[in-house]
């Protein structure tokens, strides 16, 4: 499977936050951006990871992203110091919340791993 756009512009756009200061982000994490922002083709472990993160840190980054994103994505040092924004964004962010909620993702890791995957957030807004 090929990794979206937006989802790999959205990784690069969290590297380059946390390149100019921003908080948050481990090395598993930067790594990540890097490898979804190099786009091309995702092996199927690489997304379920994706998915396991961002089913995690639904309720704990990205809070502080949507925040950051309703006030305008300041770059004060008030919201450099929030990691939520990077810990969500390096990680493809909403858009790869919605990439990895797809039927088509959800789909190919049924068949692969045997299990069923919920759509993550469906309890929540996920504009």
């Amino acid at each position: 499977m090929h990794i979206p756009l937006d989802v790999a512009r959205t990784a690069q756009y969290g590297l380059e936050l946390s390149n100019n200061g921003f908080g948050g982000g481990t090395e598993v994490g930067l790594e990540r951006a890097r490898q979804l922002s190099a786009g091309g083709k995702i092996h199927i472990e690489d997304i379920r990871n994706i998915r396991n993160f961002l089913a995690r840190h639904h309720p704990v980054s990205r809070p502080t992203y949507i925040a950051w994103k309703e006030g305008g994505y300041k770059r004060s040092s008030e919201w450099k110091k929030r990691h939520g924004i990077v810990a969500w964004m390096i990680w493809g962010g909403d858009e790869a919340l919605k990439w990895v909620n797809s039927a088509e993702v959800r789909g190919l890791l049924e068949k692969e791993y045997g299990k069923k995957y919920e759509v993550i957030g469906a309890n929540h807004f996920m504009g």
